[in-house]
């Protein structure tokens, strides 16, 4: 090996002894979060790389918080058991951040017809965890999806459609740059599971290339007309930076099925 291939070489290592140390000290200080508690370490040279923690202490630091239902308890160590493990060495500095402190802010619970609807929010891999709990609090059902740049401002359990049986109505928005979105989505609840029914994309907001008339707006309104066929009425016009509409407005109506709707949105199907 010449000269400097073995300069190149040392240098390389002590880099990696640079960075290592440095991860090692964000994970034991990040979020409040004790080496005494958590035991972070990086597991190297595995098929999936990971954190060694300790589950039973953590398990039982989460469920002490004062926002956190015993409900919460089954998806708690679902996230402890399954989806945290996969987390590496940079990853987990952001769950021990985030989620520690206030993991209440990440879940929400619904009582349904015989179930509960839990949710989680994972930021970490900006994915959304959809759990339907038995009445015993075991997980019956358990789906994700991406929701990247995304929020969910509200979620109802009623009759959407008028069939005397509830569905859940749920709102999303989507804020990515350029762009804010709003969709509805609605989950029939049948046989332990979720089943979407319907989405629509209500609004969005584009603002790539505004001028000083400001962006373009779209908003849509949906009329069912049976046999799963909708009317919608679509607006265009421009918008200015609240996303307020302003001067002309162009309409345009036309019938569509769900199974057309959901696959047009399916990026943002659960």
């Amino acid at each position: 090996m010449n000269s400097r291939a073995m300069i190149l070489r040392y240098f390389n290592v002590i880099f990696l002894l640079m960075v290592c140390s440095a991860c090692g000290n964000c994970t034991g200080s990040r979020g409040g979060t004790s080496m005494a508690d958590l035991s972070a370490l990086p597991v190297a040279d595995t098929a999936e790389r990971g954190i060694v923690f300790r589950r039973d202490s953590l398990y039982a630091r989460l469920m002490a918080k004062p926002e956190m239902e015993t409900g919460y308890a089954p998806v708690i160590r679902f996230l402890l058991d399954s989806l945290v493990p996969r987390y590496n060495e940079y990853e987990y500095p952001l769950f021990s951040s985030d989620f520690l402190p206030k993991p209440g802010n990440y879940l929400t619970r619904m009582e349904l017809d015989g179930l509960t609807l839990v949710t989680l929010n994972e930021t970490v891999a900006n994915s959304l965890h959809y759990f339907l709990l038995s009445p015993s609090g075991s997980i019956v059902w358990h789906h994700s999806t991406d929701v990247y740049r995304t929020r969910i401002p509200g979620r109802e359990f009623r009759d959407w459609d008028g069939d005397g049986k509830k569905e859940i109505v749920e709102r999303r928005e989507n804020i990515v740059s350029g762009f804010v979105g709003t969709y509805e989505y609605v989950f029939s609840v049948g046989e332990n599971r979720l089943r979407l029914l319907f989405c629509i994309e209500l609004s969005l907001e584009n603002y790539i290339g505004a001028d000083s008339l400001g962006g373009h707006l779209t908003r849509r309104d949906y009329k069912r007309l049976g046999n799963g066929l909708f009317c919608i009425t679509q607006r265009e016009s421009r918008c200015d930076g609240e996303g307020k509409p302003r001067g002309k407005v162009s309409v345009t109506r036309y019938t569509i099925s769900a199974d057309s709707l959901i696959r047009m949105y399916k990026d943002h199907e659960n």
